[in-house]
C-alpha cells in the first residue's frame, strides 16, 4: 500500500525526523507485519521563495488563523526541541506558512502543480494530510484546474482547520464533496490549534465521507500531535486496519 504524506506547518523539510515516526504509526495501527511504502510531499522550498511575509501579511494571516504549533520531544532521540531555534524563525514556519496559504496564490499554483506531478508519479493508494497540509490538499482538489480529475486515492485529513470559522470566507461551507475514492476525516474536539471543529460535507451518492472523533487531551497544544491522531484512531477505531481493503474498492 503507497501512501503520500503531506505535513502541516514548522518547516518539516529542514529535519526529517517525522518520517520515520509517521510511517512506524501507520504500519503498527495497521496491524502486526504491515508495511507501506512511503512517499513525502516535499513543499518548504516554495514558501522560501518569496522569503518571509511582511508584517501586514502577518496581521492578516493572524486575523484569519494564528497557528502556533509546538512539536513533541520525545518521538525519537534525534529530533530537536522548538526551543533550540530563535523565536524570529520559529513565527516564520508556523504563522508565516499560514500568511503565505491565505494570500500567495502564485505560490499556491506552484505546489498544486509539484503536487499534481507528485500524485502522477508516485500514484498513492492512500493521501494522509495533517493540519495546513489538509488546507492545501483541499485546495488543490476543488481548484478548476483539477476538481473534475478521479482521484484513485483514499484521502484522510487530520487536525485540520477547513471548518474553523476564521476560515468560512476561504472555503465555502458546506464543504464539497471531492473526486476522490474515501474521504475520512479525524477530529479531535480538543485539539487547540483551531482545528477542534468537526467538518460538515456536502454528501455525494457516488462518494464516501466518513468522520472518526477521537477525543484526547495532552499538554499545551500536543493534542494536535501528527502521530497522535494515528495513535488515538488505531485504538478507538478500525479505520487503518480496514485501510488496505478501503484503497482495493
Amino acid at each position: 500500500m503507497k501512501v503520500l504524506f503531506v505535513h502541516g506547518v514548522g518547516h518539516m523539510d529542514d529535519n526529517l525526523w517525522w518520517q520515520e515516526v509517521w510511517v512506524n504509526a501507520v504500519e503498527k495501527a495497521m496491524g502486526p507485519g504491515s508495511k507501506i511504502t512511503p512517499q513525502f510531499m516535499s513543499y518548504d522550498s516554495l514558501f522560501e521563495e518569496n522569503g518571509a511575509p511582511s508584517g501586514r501579511d502577518y496581521l492578516k494571516a493572524l486575523l484569519s488563523l494564528l497557528v502556533c504549533r509546538k512539536e513533541k520531544s520525545w518521538h525519537v532521540r534525534s529530533h530537536k526541541p522548538i526551543g533550540d531555534k530563535p523565536l524570529k524563525n520559529q513565527i516564520r514556519w508556523r504563522v508565516g506558512m499560514v500568511a503565505e496559504f491565505l494570500i500567495d496564490e502564485e505560490m499556491k499554483q506552484k505546489w498544486r502543480k509539484q503536487f499534481h506531478d507528485l500524485l502522477k508519479d508516485f500514484q498513492p493508494d492512500v493521501v494522509y494530510a495533517h493540519s495546513l497540509g489538509t488546507l492545501l490538499t483541499y485546495d488543490y482538489l476543488m481548484h478548476p484546474d483539477y476538481k473534475t480529475e478521479q482521484q484513485r486515492w483514499v484521502y484522510v485529513t487530520a487536525a485540520s482547520q477547513l471548518y474553523h470559522d476564521r476560515l468560512d470566507h476561504v472555503f465555502k461551507r458546506p464543504l464539497e464533496m471531492p473526486m476522490v475514492k474515501r474521504w475520512i476525516n479525524l477530529n479531535n474536539p480538543h485539539d487547540m490549534v483551531l482545528a477542534e471543529n468537526q467538518l460538515v460535507v456536502r454528501m455525494d451518492a457516488q462518494r464516501t465521507f466518513e468522520q472518526h472523533v477521537v477525543p484526547w487531551e495532552a499538554t499545551i497544544l500536543f493534542n494536535h500531535d501528527e502521530p497522535g491522531y494515528i495513535i488515538q484512531t488505531s485504538q478507538s477505531t478500525d479505520v487503518w486496519r480496514r485501510m488496505p481493503m478501503l484503497v482495493k474498492m
